[in-house]
């Protein structure tokens, strides 16, 4: 029986995950050419088709399929080693990959993260900012180590974190916020009905937030009449201070900036106005420890602390 190497099975694995050899190349950062001759290669040695090539799309034969689900439990088998393997080390140093939509990083979590990097100054995190729908997908396919997002809006990620695990993280509270010349600043509180009758400044339906708002607008049979339509909470802050409308934002991205800006928070009456945020993860026996390190610190400053949710 041929022999098999680890390069070559997680790269089979990756193009049956990606449905190409092109995507996965990319994923891998290797060549295209240089993956198609791996597998050709390992076929060769089994005497076996293991993919199927066809027009912008590969798939497994039954045989690779069988392959391809026994390399996963190697594989996976191997990352908890090393992750146990680590604990032995020296000294806990690396790096932890995290991956956060806008809410999780105008939130507490930059001070989570500062108190850590005190701690622990040798194991450095990568910070980077995605929608919700590509922080789970980047925590599933590896890119990220951590994943921090948001539950609301049009896309329910409760199918896809089903093979993670999920932490509760920390509350976020929308706010409406106006001028303090603007007619509503005299408001301490309303419905999102009341505020949806006033000229809008409101965040892209790319973000996690402005899908949410799209969806309750839908819901409720109303229209938003959007003045400008932006991508970030400074933009929104910096316009509704001008008093050219009102936005919607975490109370947390507002509270900072109500003096200097001028501006004034209206808390919203409607349910779906508060909301958690949620930490995601590979199951945890495959963590590194710095990865681990990192979770711990992150849940002791939850809401909520414990095993996962599911």
């Amino acid at each position: 029986m041929a022999e098999f190497d680890l390069t070559t099975l997680r790269l089979l694995v990756s193009v049956i995950d990606e449905a190409g050899i092109a995507r996965a190349a990319r994923k891998r950062h290797i060549t295209a050419a240089a993956v198609s001759k791996r597998i050709s290669e390992l076929e060769q040695r089994l005497g076996l088709q293991l993919v199927e090539r066809r027009v912008g799309e590969v798939r497994p034969t039954p045989a690779g399929a069988t392959l391809v689900q026994t390399a996963r439990k190697i594989l996976d088998e191997l990352d908890t080693l090393r992750a146990s393997l680590s604990e032995y080390v020296d000294g806990v140093r690396g790096e932890v990959r995290l991956c956060s939509g806008t809410s999780g990083i105008v939130g507490a979590m930059p001070d989570d993260l500062h108190e850590f990097a005190t701690a622990f100054p040798e194991i450095a995190i990568r910070l980077s900012e995605r929608h919700t729908e590509q922080v789970i997908r980047s925590v599933r396919e590896g890119i990220a180590d951590i994943g921090i997002y948001s539950p609301q809006g049009i896309y329910s990620p409760q199918a896809e974190v089903r093979d993670l695990d999920v932490y509760p993280y920390q509350t976020v509270r929308l706010v409406l916020l106006c001028s303090r010349r603007h007619e509503l600043a005299r408001r301490k509180s309303l419905w999102f009905a009341e505020a949806a009758q006033h000229e809008f400044v409101g965040l892209t339906p790319e973000s996690a937030l402005g899908l949410l708002l799209a969806e309750v607008t839908r819901r409720q049979n109303l229209t938003l009449r959007k003045h400008f339509e932006v991508t970030g909470h400074e933009v929104v802050r910096r316009l509704v201070s001008s008093g050219i409308g009102v936005g919607i934002l975490p109370e947390i991205s507002v509270r900072p900036y109500t003096e200097a800006l001028g501006i004034h928070c209206i808390r919203l009456r409607d349910s779906w106005a508060g909301y958690r945020l949620m930490i995601c993860t590979r199951p945890y026996a495959t963590l590194s420890l710095p990865v681990r390190k990192v979770l711990s610190h992150l849940l002791t400053r939850c809401d909520d602390t414990g095993h996962p949710l599911r």
